[in-house]
């Protein structure tokens, strides 16, 4: 599985690659959620370069072995608004085991901050489900259609509106500290920044947490202040101020800290606090500070 997962690139897409997007959109519309688009309702995959490269706009594509995966756009607006469009992974590569929408997501929300978007704005279907909740968690916000800007374009399927701000993603220098005291809570982590399809999480720990692996993710341990053990089946690891720590994925681990650690995390944004087994520590929406 990770062979396939660092295989998998993403790249603006090309003229000669048309066929092979629209052969991966088409089906997935019409055939798995039953949206009655057909090509000739969307003029726009047969003229990707005039209609989604005017001014920053682009066009990628998740490519596997040359192969077209999924695609992702984004329509320059104007007003530093940017419209995003055309997000599909096809059925065998979804899910957080590969990445594919992680990544392409990434691509497009660098490339905004770039060039000065403000704000990424996207419509979709209600049966949509996976992509709503995507969306939610990677930090768009759901809105009412009546909140839409006149310059936002819509398309006739779409029932369901979502906005994620960019203005806290300027390039800006953060200073752990002050990140760190706007919480108190343990076993809670924060998200203080993200990159390539990963986190950079912030936590603090005090006293044992649960035994728990993570089937598809690599996480980083890095302590900022503090010591705490990592136990693993067969052998416990102390780590004081200024270590850290890989526990590669599929390795049962539990950390356990008889006073208060703070911790830096960097691991895919895919990435649940109690992997594989839910308990009272699991925490599935994230908050960003």
């Amino acid at each position: 599985m990770s062979e396939i997962i660092n295989e998998i690139l993403i790249e603006p897409c090309q003229v000669y690659q048309t066929q092979q997007i629209i052969d991966l959109i088409l089906p997935i519309q019409q055939q798995e959620f039953n949206i009655p688009l057909t090509l000739e309702d969307q003029p726009d995959l047969l003229d990707i370069n005039n209609f989604y490269r005017k001014g920053n706009g682009n066009f990628w594509v998740a490519l596997y072995k040359k192969k077209v995966i999924g695609t992702i756009a984004l329509i320059d607006s104007g007003n530093g608004l940017g419209t995003l469009r055309k997000m599909f992974v096809h059925k065998d590569f979804r899910g957080k085991e590969f990445g594919t929408a992680a990544l392409l997501l990434s691509q497009l929300t660098a490339w905004a901050v770039a060039n000065s978007y403000t704000e990424i704005m996207l419509g979709t279907h209600d049966s949509l489900h996976a992509a709503q909740k995507f969306y939610l968690k990677n930090g768009f916000v759901l809105i009412d259609k009546k909140m839409l800007p006149p310059n936002f374009p819509i398309m006739a399927v779409d029932n369901l509106f979502f906005v994620k701000k960019l203005g806290s993603m300027t390039i800006e220098k953060v200073n752990v500290s002050e990140k760190l005291s706007l919480f108190n809570d343990y076993w809670n982590p924060r998200i203080a920044g993200e990159l390539n399809g990963q986190h950079v999480k912030l936590v603090k720990f005090k006293g044992t947490f649960t035994w728990h692996h993570h089937k598809h993710e690599d996480e980083m341990f890095y302590v900022i202040k503090g010591s705490f053990v990592m136990e693993l089946r067969g052998k416990n690891i102390e780590l004081n101020e200024g270590d850290f720590l890989i526990v590669p994925r599929g390795v049962e681990h539990r950390p356990n800290a008889e006073e208060e650690v703070s911790i830096m995390l960097f691991e895919p944004a895919t990435t649940l606090n109690t992997g594989e087994t839910e308990s009272e520590f699991t925490k599935k929406e994230l908050q960003r500070i």
